[in-house]
C-alpha cells in the first residue's frame, strides 16, 4: 500500500466520520426546534382559551365596560 492510497483512505474516513457527526448534530438540533415548536403552540392555544374565558366572563356579566 503506498502512502497517496493511505491518504486516501484516511480522508474518505475522516470524511464519511464529519459527515456522521454532523447528521448526528443536525438531528439534535431538530430535535430542540421540535420541542420549541410544540411549547409554542400549546401557549398559543393557553393563550387563546384564557382570551376566550374573559370574553364569556364579560358577556355573561352583562358586557358593560366598567
Amino acid at each position: 500500500m503506498t502512502d497517496d492510497e493511505r491518504a486516501r483512505i484516511a480522508a474518505d474516513a475522516r470524511s464519511e466520520a464529519n459527515l456522521e457527526n454532523r447528521l448526528k448534530n443536525l438531528e439534535g438540533e431538530l430535535g430542540k426546534m421540535q420541542a420549541v415548536i410544540t411549547w409554542g403552540v400549546r401557549t398559543i392555544w393557553a393563550a387563546a382559551g384564557y382570551l376566550a374565558l374573559q370574553l364569556w366572563d364579560f358577556i355573561s356579566s352583562g358586557g358593560a365596560l366598567k
